[in-house]
This record gives C-alpha cells, structure tokens and sequence, in this order.
C-alpha cells in the first residue's frame, strides 16, 4: 500500500473509531435523552435502535482497537439504557457480539469495557423475566459463546492487576446462564485453569 493509501486506511479507521462515540452519547443521553423519547411513544426510536445495532454489527468486525474500544463501550452503554432492542437481532448476531466482547477481554486497554459489556448483558438477563430477556437468553445459551466468555473472564481475573470488574462479570454471567458453568469448568480443566476459577469463585464476589 502506497503513502496516500495509507493515510487514507488511518482516516477511515479514525471514523469508524469516532461513530460508535457518537452512538454511545447519545445513548447515554448526553446528545439526546432517548429515555424520555421512548416515554412519549416516539417512534422514531425503534427505527434508530435498529440502525444503532446493525452499525454496530459491522463496526465489531473492523481489526482497529480504537473501534474495538468504542464498540465495546457501546455495547456495554447499549445493554445498560436499551437492552430489550438487542432481541431484535438474529441468534447468530447476538452470539457474536458476546464472541467479540470475549475477545476484547485479552486486550489490555479495552479490557474494562469489554467486561462492562459482558456484565451488561448478563445482567438483564438474570434480572429481566421480558420475553426480550428471554429471547436473548435463549440465543446465547445456544453453541458455545457463553462458556467460552466464562472462560475468557477467568483468564481476565488472572492477568489483569484490576480483577474485579471481570470478576463481577464473571459472577453476572455464571448466574445468569447456571448451565454453561460446567462446560465452561471443563474447557478450564483442559488448559489447566481449573484451581484459578476455584480459587475466583472461593473468594465470591470480591470484597468490596
């Protein structure tokens, strides 16, 4: 790749860096409060929830960490103010998502956020009795994205000097999908991490 081309890859990847920023302000209120749009019946906003996550769904595949970063914070904003609309998403496109975040827990400088996304997720999961929750929930305990996230997580706790909010994800998760803790044990006993999660889940929630 020439100079020019170059530049150009590095201006596309800044904006694909900038976008899911945009998105994760304005979920969070910070452009426009979409909390207050949803209680007066705009419908507007099913329509940008659904461009929100199929940009998003593109964006997750871009091998740029700035995009990485980003779209693991939206994610993670996303699942916090808005965690029903994910149900609108295919089985397929909800395992990935949770497949992405499980990667980004190995990057150091995303680490928190990809956690953070984990958590957000898990948690309207085993707090939600919605048929949003459960569609989600029944799409993720499909295959192996979940036990392979708890996996993920261990791994986090182990390697990271600020373990805790892996390990509350961790926590989120396991209660959340209770059936994916044993496969997730085995996978853990193959690569020897077995006594780690012991060890993790000895200590529960962390002292605080």
């Amino acid at each position: 790749m020439d100079t020019a081309g170059r530049i150009r890859f590095k201006d596309y990847h800044k904006l694909l860096s900038i976008l899911p920023n945009v998105y994760s302000n304005c979920l969070s209120g910070d452009f426009v409060n979409f909390k207050i749009m949803e209680a007066f019946g705009a419908p507007i906003v099913p329509q940008i929830m659904r461009s929100s996550l199929q940009t998003m769904l593109s964006l997750i595949e871009v091998p740029d960490q700035r995009s990485c970063g980003s779209c693991a914070r939206f994610i993670e904003l996303f699942a916090n103010y808005h965690a029903e609309a994910l149900a609108i998403l295919p089985p397929d496109a909800l395992r990935r998502i949770l497949q992405r975040a499980e990667e980004w827990t190995a990057q150091d400088e995303i680490q928190h956020h990809a956690s953070g996304a984990i958590r957000s997720i898990a948690r309207f999961v085993a707090k939600s009795d919605s048929p949003a929750a459960k569609t989600i929930s029944s799409a993720l305990a499909a295959g192996d994205a979940v036990p392979q996230a708890l996996c993920a997580l261990v791994r986090a706790v182990l390697r990271s000097d600020d373990s805790k909010p892996h390990a509350e994800a961790f926590f989120t998760l396991a209660v959340a999908f209770r059936a994916s803790v044993g496969p997730a044990l085995q996978l853990l006993r193959n690569e020897r991490l077995a006594g780690a999660l012991v060890e993790i889940l000895s200590k529960r929630f962390i002292k605080r």
